[in-house]
């Protein structure tokens, strides 16, 4: 295991899996200006290292994975353009976290608020403590989304479902949130890094071209006309067979069948 260290960061590697930290549990994981530059940072190692399959994101401590932006450090921010500006260096954050040629995990270790819920949006898979509490709690603010949340809670609960849930800012249990879509699995809190890692295991099982694969055929299904989905789906289809990883693979299978 290979850590590194910041004053509100910690990542290390845990075989093929690099484990991101946010080291602020005094202000609840909140995220400010230096949390993004560092997560900038992370994810571009992650990105160019070929030898890193997936990524997993998790707050310190067990009370919250992520509260939402920083208020306090964000306030002096009141103009039109100022927030335009803090918003766009999270989106570009998030953009590459969802881009990334790895799985991506969020491991939500206790409750998620705001910012926080945007975040996890962002990933491929979203694992969370039993005793977890989530909410789009922005509006309590008389604020909507700014990280892109909106449109990813669209995409993941449906229109209504994240209309309801912006416009109350209700919190939800974690089981709900399941329910919803909104998180794929439950684990006991004592549990949750563990298990966690375990998933890691298996999904770190696929080679990197096949991950990317997997994740863009996804997204094109999500953004593209379907005859063209369909087309870009066969490429990578054709990319991968052609690969000396499947090459080897049906070999192995064949030699064994032999």
């Amino acid at each position: 295991m290979n850590t590194s260290d910041t004053s509100v960061l910690t990542h290390w590697r845990v075989d093929s899996t690099l484990w991101i930290e946010i080291n602020r549990p005094d202000a609840l994981n909140a995220v400010n200006l230096e949390v993004m530059d560092l997560l900038l940072q992370t994810l571009h190692i992650a990105r160019d290292d070929h030898s890193i399959r997936a990524v997993v994101l998790k707050g310190a401590g067990n009370k919250c994975f992520i509260s939402g932006g920083d208020l306090k450090e964000f306030a002096p921010l009141q103009s039109e353009e100022d927030a335009r500006m803090m918003s766009l260096k999270m989106q570009e954050v998030l953009n590459l976290m969802e881009a990334l040629p790895c799985w991506t995990i969020a491991c939500i270790n206790g409750d998620a608020y705001g910012g926080g819920c945007e975040t996890m949006l962002a990933m491929d898979f979203r694992f969370s403590s039993k005793n977890a509490n989530l909410g789009f709690t922005q509006t309590r603010f008389v604020l909507p989304c700014g990280w892109g949340g909106m449109t990813r809670l669209v995409e993941t609960v449906g229109r209504a479902k994240a209309l309801h849930w912006l416009a109350t800012s209700r919190v939800v249990p974690a089981q709900e949130a399941m329910d919803a879509g909104l998180v794929h699995q439950l684990f006991e809190p004592e549990a949750l890094v563990e298990e966690v890692q375990q998933q890691c295991n298996v999904l770190t099982q696929h080679p990197r071209h096949l991950i990317l694969a997997l994740k863009q055929a996804a997204q094109k299904a999500w953004t593209l006309p379907r005859d063209q989905a369909i087309q870009e789906e066969l490429a990578h289809f054709a990319a991968c067979w052609a690969h000396d990883d499947h090459l080897h693979a049906v070999d192995k299978f064949l030699s064994r069948k032999r």
